[in-house]
Formats: structure tokens, C-alpha cells, sequence
């Protein structure tokens, strides 16, 4: 389901008109400089329309052009998709596991629109493995992990832990209601 957004967007193509989308950019690439590094995750928090999906897909196309596998958890159509089977055991594991097992997870808007105790438990179920396994994992959302800290502290520690390193706030222009920064 990326297919599409990995041609749109590239870290090339990602525009760096002020310091705030420089610092932006050249970390990303830095993460992408330890790809060696399973353990190290990539987590971009900001307003909408700041250029998270784009750095997250570019990080993922550059990921996949390595021979990495990578997949796309959209928070907004995945999750609702396992709330909805979350009783029936068998088809909960069958959409839940090549989350929780993907070489490279990229989860898109993360806890994005209202949260419930649910989306939290599918969160920390997700996130908790592939901390536990090494699993390499980016994330863009428009919660700070302060924010995320308040629904469940140890989701927003272990995303903490794992992205110290990486763990960027998007720049606050946004492109898409304001276009090019000046």
C-alpha cells in the first residue's frame, strides 16, 4: 500500500527551506545511516501537514532500496480493523502478528483521533513486542510522547527508549494550508 507514496516521496525530494526542515531532513538520513541498528526507531511527532508522512516514506523507500522489508500500519484504517475482531482470538493473530513480526514497521498518525483503552492495548501490544524483539519500527504521529505518556506511560517509555536518538518534532509550517515556507 506504499507503492504510490514511495515514488511521491523520497528524502530527496523532501524540501529544506528552513533550518527547522534541514534538522528535519538530516535526521532522517541519519537514521538511515544506522540502518544497522535494529533497536534504533524513528519517531516524528508534529502538526498535520508538516511533512511526517513524507520523511517517514522517504526513510521506508530508502529502507526498502536496502533489501529491508517494510510494512505500512495506517493507524486510521488498521486498528479500527482489529478492534473490530479483537474477541475472535484466531482472526485477531492473523491481522495483529505481521505487525508485530514485520522487519521494518512504519505507523502512520499514530493514536491519531480519540483514543480509547482498546487503541491503547493494541498500541502497547504492538510496540511492546517489537521492543522486546529488536524490531525496527518509524512512527509519525501528532502526539508528543509527553501526550502519550498521559494515556500509558510505559507505551510512551519504550517508544522513548528506543528513539531517543531519533525522536524529532516535525518543522510547524504547514505546507498543505499554507504552501512553501518563505
Amino acid at each position: 500500500r506504499m507503492e504510490d507514496l514511495v515514488e511521491a516521496y523520497s528524502l530527496e525530494s523532501y524540501e529544506t527551506p528552513t533550518a527547522e526542515t534541514e534538522l528535519t531532513k538530516n535526521a532522517a538520513i541519519d537514521y538511515c545511516k544506522n540502518r544497522d541498528d535494529k533497536r534504533k526507531w524513528f519517531y516524528i511527532c508534529g502538526n498535520p501537514g508538516t511533512g511526517k508522512t513524507h520523511i517517514c516514506i522517504g526513510i521506508c523507500s530508502f529502507l526498502l532500496s536496502k533489501g529491508l522489508t517494510v510494512r505500512y500500519l495506517k493507524w486510521r484504517e488498521d486498528i479500527p480493523k482489529l478492534k473490530a475482531v479483537v474477541t475472535k482470538a484466531d482472526q485477531y493473530q492473523e491481522l495483529i502478528e505481521p505487525f508485530k513480526q514485520a522487519g521494518v514497521l512504519y505507523i502512520d498518525d499514530f493514536l491519531k483521533g480519540h483514543v480509547t483503552d482498546a487503541d491503547i492495548n493494541i498500541a502497547f501490544e504492538i510496540i511492546n513486542h517489537r521492543y522486546t524483539i529488536n524490531k525496527r519500527t518509524v512512527i509519525s504521529s501528532e502526539r508528543t510522547l509527553g501526550e502519550i505518556a498521559k494515556y500509558d506511560e510505559a507505551l510512551a517509555s519504550r517508544i522513548m527508549e528506543r528513539s531517543k536518538e531519533f525522536c524529532v518534532v516535525a518543522p510547524s509550517h504547514n505546507w498543505r494550508a499554507k504552501g512553501r515556507p518563505e
